[in-house]
């Protein structure tokens, strides 16, 4: 999990994301919370946002404290999906404003699927040599 804060702003941001690279076809989803304020306009800038690939769902927590849970989802991540992911928040009725931006990669190749030919747990005796077999595909 990356998480982005500064805990000293008016406007109290921060940015998550589960997980920072991806592979062709995965679900990207990235997570702006804004900490105790009501009163936020917030705007997501993103590589897909051109083509209006994304949704936007807000989640608005009062209790034990306020959060406004903003979560951008991208299905179907491609190569084109790779960049900056920034959220920016603006305070409605003060002039304050904080941006957080975590970057992603989606990788098209590069991944292998690996079949061991052996138990998930394998027991081997001190100093013994064990040779362990695997099929890439």
């Amino acid at each position: 999990l990356l998480s982005l804060s500064l805990a000293t702003s008016e406007l109290p941001v921060e940015i998550e994301a589960l997980k920072t690279v991806y592979k062709t076809g995965e679900t990207i989803v990235v997570t702006c919370v804004v900490f105790d304020n009501e009163v936020v306009n917030l705007q997501w800038n993103y590589p897909g946002k051109v083509k209006e690939k994304g949704l936007i769902k807000l989640d608005d927590i009062k209790i034990p404290s306020q959060k406004l849970i903003y979560t951008l989802t991208i299905p179907e991540a491609t190569v084109k999906d790779t960049g900056d992911y920034e959220c920016t928040a603006r305070h409605a009725t003060k002039e304050v404003k904080e941006n957080k931006k975590v970057v992603i990669t989606v990788h098209d190749k590069g991944f292998i699927h690996l079949e061991p030919q052996f138990s998930p747990l394998e027991a081997v005796n001190l100093h013994e040599v064990k040779h362990f077999v695997v099929d890439v595909q």
